[in-house]
């Protein structure tokens, strides 16, 4: 069952989703039967949304998914590590989330296509409405998530577009600095596995632009980049014996688009030399001018 909740950590004015078991849920009740119960209610409900529908059925559940993805913080509390009440402890040094759990949900979305279709475009809408300089530490879980996700479509997924992981780059970068520093504690404080996970799914998106010789020179591309640079930095500050090989951020570009990118790179380098020419002699002509007007 689901329970609407007005949530004023919620991106914009939506309601927030959060999935809660048929009984009332009491302050006082006990928070492990309450944990297991909403795992539970949570894993029937992505099983109702991944069953087939008749139109009906399917209109609802439509707006079920876009009102969960639209909503940060609703997600966020979707998956938080509740063995042992650990995700009290979120702080700047822990994310507080789990991730595996996360991960096998977003399995399933993903590899039914029709939804993924709207969890997709859900997320989308999402991206731009992202605090950049969020309260608490606890909204920027929603980037570790966004990371699984990412990964979670690039395994399962045939066919590899690379708008959403430009956008989701784009959210990254656009973050304070206090958020970033924040986010690059919890990426270090990832085990060797997932971080060498998350990795991979920005080399991965890089790798997937850059192939093409047609590729488009696009600020994505220099969001990716950066979230890319961002990482390595957190890998190089990390204990040796955690840290990832320098190979695992490496990019395979098409050579074709190197070579090209020389040539741009050339002219808009005649191009400035030839400005900074044209300047230069229009002074040296306006001095003579002035001189012998003297």
């Amino acid at each position: 069952m689901f329970a609407k909740q007005r949530d004023e950590h919620a991106t914009g004015s939506a309601t927030s989703l959060h999935f809660f078991p048929n009984q009332e849920v009491g302050i006082n009740s006990d928070t492990n039967t309450v944990s297991k119960a909403t795992r539970h209610c949570l894993e029937v409900v992505v099983d109702n949304w991944t069953s087939k529908h008749d139109e009906k059925s399917w209109r609802k559940i439509r707006q079920e998914i876009h009102k969960t993805f639209l909503s940060a913080s609703c997600l966020n509390k979707s998956f938080l590590e509740e063995r042992k009440n650990k995700h009290l402890k979120t702080s700047s040094k822990y994310h507080g989330l789990n991730l595996k759990l996360a991960r096998r949900h977003f399995k399933k979305l993903v590899k039914t296509e029709y939804v993924w279709i709207e969890v997709e475009a859900a997320v989308l809408r999402l991206l731009p409405l992202l605090d950049k300089n969020p309260v608490g530490v606890e909204s920027l879980r929603i980037y570790l998530l966004l990371n699984e996700l990412l990964h979670v479509i690039q395994k399962y997924r045939k066919q590899q577009r690379s708008r959403l992981p430009e956008r989701v780059a784009t959210a990254v970068t656009s973050l304070s600095r206090e958020s970033l520093k924040v986010l690059g504690e919890w990426w270090a404080s990832l085990s060797s596995s997932t971080m060498e996970r998350f990795v991979s799914v920005w080399r991965q998106a890089l790798c997937l632009i850059l192939s093409d010789e047609d590729a488009p020179r696009r600020d994505g591309v220099r969001n990716l980049l950066q979230v890319l640079q961002y990482m390595y930095n957190v890998n190089s500050r990390v204990s040796e014996s955690r840290r990832l090989p320098e190979s695992d951020f490496y990019v395979m570009i098409d050579q074709t688009f190197l070579l090209t990118e020389l040539q741009i790179w050339r002219l808009k380098s005649k191009h400035r030399v030839r400005k900074f020419q044209s300047d230069l002699t229009q002074k040296l002509n306006r001095h003579l001018v002035c001189k012998n007007s003297e």
